[in-house]
């Protein structure tokens, strides 16, 4: 296991309780319900959720297919998982504790495969939307959900500065043509994609990662020099209410595997 594993399992063991509080964006029904609605789920799918955390979008398509296998590398979240999907009585969710790189199941095996917010976590995306792939049914959506960062290289480097300075196991978010082009780089041709900007609250967004108070007072101190006319950080940064909040744009994209000449679908 490398250092960058280690440290998503001790990041996400510290972040785990965190996932199911009311009123994070992470966990808004709203936009998972945006989500999910993107999905072409179908009743006699079986569906695998990569890096599914607390399982918050497994349950939320559990509903509306056959069975969703639930895979993640950190136990704490598949304990907080394990507990809620009992609390909800929910039967068809199995979840299994395994690394994304290396994805332990048969080739062609699911109806779908989706990932929620963790390729910006991956050292070597590719290697796992290669592997989201290759379990995926010939023919059938590979679909991922993930932070987007912005166009501009400049503005990019920045804000995912500051989201590495909150998590150290942020890695990059990618462009919406960067991940477009690893999902083809995949045999995925791309087949829907639809993007939203989403309001976070930063002290909030903060407290999830329990960033030490340095940090945050760096952060903070950064935004108010930018909402004073200062250097961007790449946050987008506003007061409402009388906190300061940014903006984040969250990507959904879709890619349906690609069949050989002489293959059919599998239905």
């Amino acid at each position: 296991m490398n250092n960058h594993t280690e440290t998503i399992k001790e990041e996400f063991t510290k972040q785990a309780h965190y996932f199911e509080t009311v009123g994070l964006t992470l966990s808004n029904q709203k936009y998972l319900e945006w989500i999910v609605k993107s999905l072409p789920l179908k009743k006699s799918f079986h569906v695998l959720d990569v890096a599914a955390g607390t399982a918050l979008l497994s349950r939320a398509i559990s509903k509306f297919t056959k069975e969703v296998t639930a895979i993640d590398t950190t136990f704490g979240m598949l304990d907080v998982a394990k507990k809620e999907i009992e609390k909800s009585n929910i039967s068809n969710i199995t979840l299994k504790e395994g690394l994304a790189e290396s994805l332990p199941f048969k080739d062609s095996f699911f109806d779908m495969v989706v990932s929620r917010f963790a390729i910006h976590h991956f050292e070597s995306p590719q290697i796992c939307i290669d592997e989201m792939s290759r379990v995926c049914k010939k023919g059938h959506v590979v679909g991922i959900i993930d932070l987007l960062s912005p166009d501009d290289t400049i503005l990019a480097e920045r804000y995912n500065h500051y989201e590495i300075l909150r998590d150290p196991s942020h890695i990059i978010a990618a462009t919406k043509s960067e991940l477009r082009e690893m999902m083809v780089k995949s045999d995925l041709s791309i087949c829907f994609e639809n993007a939203r900007e989403i309001e976070v609250d930063l002290q909030k967004w903060m407290d999830m990662t329990e960033t030490d108070i340095e940090t945050q007072e760096l952060i903070i101190e950064n935004i108010q020099q930018e909402l004073s006319g200062g250097e961007q950080t790449g946050l987008r940064p506003f007061i409402m209410d009388g906190r300061i909040r940014f903006m984040q744009t969250w990507a959904i994209i879709m890619g349906e595997k690609t069949l050989s000449e002489d293959a059919t679908p599998n239905d």
